[in-house]
């Protein structure tokens, strides 16, 4: 009876471990990759059934409180890898042009550490997702990501913590006033205009932070 139970776990565990986590970071070549993704879709609804227990708090990063609602942030390290495909489908709906499947895996595992998303009701609510470049010219740290609104501030610590970083740069849509707004708000200044940046044709504009 025993034997029959753990090899019944042991298949949800792989079910999991192959359908769920479309960015496993796994020695796999781009093609099995690609179809991981698009089984995981297929799947999501039946592994969601094997995840009804509550998320451990141990995990968590910061919880942050917003009209008395309770909100998880997580690292990537730590973040649960069952709502991989609630984050990404995030990630597809709200950004005008979001990343390219291969380079979002590539920035997960080299900097999971500074990757923040947020749980609410069982769905990833926001998602920050950063890199560290270095500018040879005069050695200065730049950091480009999309950041949703609360986890400006967090992911700004946890990359002056990690990297000592002195700037941040994005860039965001000329037309999107109200992104820009948000980013001058918070220090942000336009620096320079990028015509036809975006493939629909939209220009860009490219903001910059000191620290």
């Amino acid at each position: 009876m025993n034997n029959e139970v753990v090899s019944e776990q042991d298949e949800i565990n792989n079910k999991v471990e192959n359908y769920i986590n479309p960015f496993v970071l796994a020695d796999i070549s781009d093609l099995d990759f690609e179809k991981s993704i698009e089984k995981s879709f297929e799947c999501n609804t039946t592994i969601s059934e094997f995840y009804n227990e509550s998320l451990p708090k141990k995990d968590v990063y910061h919880t942050m409180f917003f009209d008395e609602k309770e909100i998880d942030i997580y690292q990537f390290r730590t973040f649960p890898k069952n709502y991989l495909n609630s984050m990404y489908n995030l990630l597809s709906t709200e950004l005008s042009e979001p990343y390219n499947i291969f380079l979002l895996k590539t920035v997960l595992n080299d900097y999971g550490e500074i990757a923040l998303m947020c749980i609410f009701e069982e769905q990833c609510v926001g998602a920050v997702i950063s890199k560290i470049t270095t500018k040879c010219k005069n050695d200065e740290t730049i950091t480009f990501g999309y950041i949703c609104s609360y986890l400006l501030n967090e992911s700004i610590k946890l990359m002056q913590n990690i990297y000592g970083i002195n700037e941040i740069h994005l860039e965001a849509e000329a037309t999107n006033y109200p992104t820009l707004r948000f980013y001058e708000k918070n220090g942000f200044i336009r620096v320079k205009r990028k015509p036809y940046y975006y493939l629909s044709g939209v220009d860009a504009f490219k903001l910059k932070k000191i620290l």
